[in-house]
């Protein structure tokens, strides 16, 4: 779908594998997430969608269909594509995109409870302090006996927050994926 640097590739789906993967695949490409807020309602998905004018669009069967189509917008269903978009060419290497700290990574929507939802964009910087942030604080917590190291890594995090909120995707998930958790 020629998706590069500053491209916006926009998610509406609900929690999953796909989601994340789709993710990480257009951040690593420099493009911007669109993260849809998956309880919108159809004409506050096309707000969103105009707002940001995404490259393309991917999701879940739900929220696609509630979607409706979207003229001139590729638009691609985890149901149907995943598969084939995670297999395409498994020998190809990652892109060496030169990503700059206060390049845009995310945009992540406010409520819209004073109007509209507005889409709010998060830099790499932002999301490298606040990983780094959760790395020290609990590092902190460890030097002055409050907490104790747990000997084992974590494998599993488990979160119910969407992951188009950013306590769902920036807060817990894409620290927990930086830090192999």
């Amino acid at each position: 779908y020629g998706v590069g640097k500053g491209d916006r590739v926009a998610i509406a789906s609900a929690n999953g594998y796909e989601y994340l993967v789709t993710f990480w695949a257009a951040v690593s490409l420099g493009a911007v997430v669109v993260a849809l807020n998956g309880w919108w309602t159809q004409p506050e998905m096309h707000h969103g969608i105009g707002l940001t004018e995404p490259k393309v669009l991917l999701g879940d069967e739900r929220r696609l269909e509630r979607i409706g189509a979207v003229d001139g917008l590729p638009t691609l269903r985890f149901e149907d594509s995943f598969k084939e978009l995670i297999t395409h060419d498994l020998a190809a290497a990652l892109p060496d995109t030169p990503i700059d700290e206060d390049d845009p990574f995310l945009v992540l929507f406010t409520s819209g409870t004073t109007g509209r939802p507005k889409g709010a964009t998060l830099t790499h910087r932002n999301n490298l302090h606040w990983a780094q942030s959760v790395m020290l604080h609990g590092a902190a917590r460890i030097a002055v006996g409050d907490a104790k190291p747990s000997g084992a890594a974590r494998t599993v995090m488990i979160s119910a927050a969407p992951m188009f909120h950013v306590g769902g995707l920036n807060i817990q998930t894409t620290p927990a994926l930086q830090l192999g958790a």
